[in-house]
């Protein structure tokens, strides 16, 4: 088989790509899924992990409560390795929804 370089498509007919054109002779505006992709993914969304201080160490701060916790938004996401977009959830765009972390202390006296 011959390479095929995008400036010899009406010659060469070993390749997938649609040919852009005019006149319209393949039918091109039919529906086609050509560009359809595998958009099949796994997407850890939100996650919070907080830690409460005992109360008898609290009790010895003179505090009646003191808590530690983090939180994660959009934090892991699995795509098809095929998938050429930067976010399945968010396809039109080519930036991937964006990851926001929270890191807090709450006290309370």
């Amino acid at each position: 088989m011959e390479s095929c370089q995008p400036r010899q498509r009406h010659t060469c007919t070993d390749h997938d790509i649609p040919a852009l054109t005019t006149s319209d002779t393949n039918r091109e505006g039919r529906i086609s899924s050509y560009f359809i992709e595998n958009g099949s993914y796994v997407k850890l969304r939100t996650i919070q992990l907080g830690y409460n201080i005992p109360k008898t160490v609290t009790d010895k701060l003179h505090l009646d409560r003191v808590r530690f916790y983090a939180s994660a938004q959009n934090l892991l996401t699995i795509k098809s390795s095929k998938f050429t977009g930067a976010d399945p959830e968010n396809p039109g765009f080519n930036y991937p929804i964006p990851l926001n972390l929270t890191f807090g202390l709450n006290v309370g006296f």
